[in-house]
């Protein structure tokens, strides 16, 4: 039987001159030298705290972590550098990774990974770490979670008993495939269960649902090419599993709830010819509802929006872009950013903020330096002073997916948990304003 296929282009074309948008508002900040940023929330004091990763290939200091904190207008308050352990084959080079942060009493608690080596048995991986810093960005306490393997936490978020979830993963130095690891921690930082999961690969994401229950996504080494999500309840356990296939492949990106109690999954596939992205939509209980592929997009990111929609970030043509789309999947949409004669720009991650806009950070190329880009936009996804607008076209198709349930156990965590050893170092770096 033939199919038809819906093909929808939308094609947005503005003048590049700098002249604001009416009512458009927000900023956008290079830190020079900060290589890229990984996550961004906005405080309750209306600033902004960001995380990010800066690589010194040429001074030997390795890849160290940021954290920087922004009044409302985007001007620097503080910033912090930090670096773990040293490596055992390179003693001079860090490996330090923040990947997610989220606002406590009286400060942040931080995740990433750093490095970890057994002198004795001269071996050497990395090990999941948890860090809470205070509300002027001094370290009070950090912890790791260690399997001897590759570890790595990704993702926390705030749970409804005033603690915090954490997920992240573990192997393959001790496990035939990764595995994911989810940490409940309570209010003071207390770590109250840990469990593990027979999927896993080099990022997932958790967070708490209305229900009180827990959703983790990840890719999966198990089934290669295939997205795993999963219903926890309080404690763990799970409520249902499932496994999400496209014809040529998913791979995990992002996933949010939704107003209406379901769920909507990220990730970047390969159809008719064309990389792109592709957004999975799932019932309150794992069905499928709906799928859509986005030609040409390379996407990191994205976020629900008020209306039903979804805010989806990445890079197209080049350019750092958002593009919106409706209930149904429709692009609304395109809005673009782009330094002058960069070699690259692109969008990691984006949040809403309180104002009913959206915060975003990346980094840029320019001249083959890296700068940590974070900007606040408009609901529109515009700028008071800059241009926010492109050529670009998006072509999307519907998008055949399998949705079934997955053969997934709890297993029995083997991570260890110690104390973290964590140094500040100075960062000297200028915060400047930019027009993309």
């Amino acid at each position: 039987m033939s199919k038809i296929v819906a093909v929808l282009s939308l094609l947005i074309s503005v003048s590049f001159a700098c002249i604001p948008p009416a009512n458009a508002s927000g900023f956008s900040k290079l830190i020079e030298n900060g290589g890229t940023g990984h996550s961004i929330i906005q405080t309750i004091d209306g600033g902004y705290v960001v995380t990010g990763v800066r690589t010194d290939f040429d001074t030997g200091d390795g890849t160290d972590s940021l954290l920087i904190k922004l009044n409302a207008s985007g001007d620097l308050l503080w910033k912090k550098r930090f670096s773990g352990m040293t490596t055992l084959t390179s003693p001079a080079f860090s490996l330090l990774t923040l990947n997610d942060v989220m606002e406590v009493d009286q400060g942040f608690l931080v995740v990433g990974a750093t490095p970890n080596y057994d002198a004795t048995l001269r071996s050497e991986g990395m090990d999941m770490l948890v860090m809470k810093i205070s509300s002027n960005g001094q370290i009070v306490w950090s912890k790791v979670f260690g399997s001897g393997g590759e570890d790595q936490m990704y993702s926390i978020a705030a749970t409804k008993d005033g603690g915090s979830i954490a997920s992240g993963s573990s192997g393959p130095f001790m496990f035939s495939s990764y595995r994911s690891n989810v940490v409940k921690f309570d209010r003071s930082g207390k770590t109250v269960w840990i469990n593990s999961y027979d999927f896993g690969d080099f990022k997932n994401r958790i967070f708490q649902t209305t229900d009180g229950g827990f959703i983790l996504s990840g890719s999966t080494t198990t089934v290669p090419d295939i997205v795993t999500v999963v219903k926890l309840n309080q404690n763990g356990g799970m409520v249902w599993k499932k496994n999400i296939k496209a014809p040529k492949g998913l791979g995990f990106l992002d996933i949010v709830e939704l107003a209406n109690g379901g769920y909507a999954l990220e990730a970047y596939s390969f159809y008719k010819g064309f990389d792109g992205v592709a957004i999975v939509q799932l019932s309150s209980n794992g069905a499928l509802l709906r799928s859509r592929f986005y030609e040409g997009v390379d996407a990191k990111t994205l976020v629900a929006t008020s209306d039903q929609g979804l805010i989806i970030g990445g890079q197209l043509d080049g350019r750092g872009t958002i593009f919106k789309i409706d209930s149904g999947g429709q692009v609304r949409w395109i809005k673009g950013f782009d330094e002058t004669n960069s070699d690259y720009y692109g969008v990691n991650f984006i949040r809403s903020a309180k104002d009913g806009g959206y915060i975003l950070t990346g980094t840029t190329f320019v001249g083959g330096q890296a700068s940590l880009v974070i900007m606040k936009v408009d609901a529109n996804g515009d700028l008071n002073t800059c241009r926010v607008a492109t050529d670009s076209q998006i072509t999307s198709r519907s998008l055949p997916i399998k949705v079934f349930n997955a053969r997934l156990h709890t297993l029995k965590p083997d991570i260890k948990e110690s104390t973290g050893k964590i140094k500040t170092k100075k960062y000297p770096f200028a915060v400047q304003s930019s027009c993309p």
